[in-house]
């Protein structure tokens, strides 16, 4: 891995989503001026509300997120909790940033949120634990 690295912690399933189905926006409320190579982490909490946003955009990927991140659903308290945690608070990958703008046509794009362009997903050979920050951060190696 480089010396200094970019990163950005993002919260699972997009995380998941950017590295191993395609998801190819990462909507943010906020701007960035940085392009480049940029680590991923992965928070070490679960957006519960992504699951009803996949459900509209493909219920089989959502099924694939619930059997991934073995997802329980209790009906009678209408609650979900995750039993597979093993990539929480790690960084997983790296892509290329290659854009930050509104208006972006994708289906992962959210409207009225910014779009930060996402190419080139990849795995990395490590997988790096640590405490995740708020925009885009640096770790040094």
């Amino acid at each position: 891995m480089d010396n200094f690295m970019h990163a950005i912690t993002i919260k699972e399933p997009w995380l998941w989503l950017i590295l191993n189905k395609g998801k190819d926006v990462e909507n943010r409320t906020w701007s960035t001026n940085y392009r480049g190579r940029l680590y991923l982490h992965s928070s070490k909490s679960f957006d519960y509300n992504a699951l009803k946003k996949l459900w509209k955009i493909d219920s089989e990927l959502c099924r694939e997120v619930v059997d991934f991140f073995e997802v329980e659903y209790n009906k009678k308290t209408n609650t979900a909790k995750v039993n597979n945690f093993a990539s929480f608070g790690k960084i997983l990958g790296f892509v290329e940033l290659v854009d930050c703008v509104k208006g972006y046509s994708s289906p992962w794009a959210e409207t009225g949120l910014y779009h930060w362009v996402l190419k080139n997903p990849q795995l990395s050979k490590e997988e790096i634990e640590c405490k995740g920050k708020l925009g885009v951060w640096t770790l040094e190696r």
